[in-house]
């Protein structure tokens, strides 16, 4: 989800074509929308994602065979993470049926 009002150009260019992102108040009405009540939202650290996805990610890259046509996107995530980390973020949400 976005973490800020105005995401940087380099993300939205990003996230925009493969998941487009919404702010945490807009996935929480969409939540209400269909049917739930927000009991909590849980914004999962950096730290979390680098220590358990992208370090992790980026050993596999360096250990891919040359041409392997998913590097370059994988590459690309985690570069945009380090740079424009700041502008979005994974998070939990806790729904319970209204």
């Amino acid at each position: 989800e976005w973490a800020v009002a105005s995401p940087s150009p380099q993300a939205r260019a990003f996230w925009e074509p493969r998941y487009p992102l919404r702010t945490s108040e807009q996935n929480q009405a969409a939540a209400r929308a269909a049917g739930y009540t927000v009991e909590a939202v849980l914004p999962v650290p950096d730290a979390d994602w680098f220590d358990e996805y992208y370090t992790p990610l980026q050993a596999r890259i360096d250990a891919a065979e040359p041409g392997n046509p998913a590097v370059p996107e994988s590459q690309a995530e985690i570069i945009l993470k380090r740079e424009h980390g700041g502008d979005y973020r994974y998070a939990g949400y806790v729904l319970r049926p209204a």
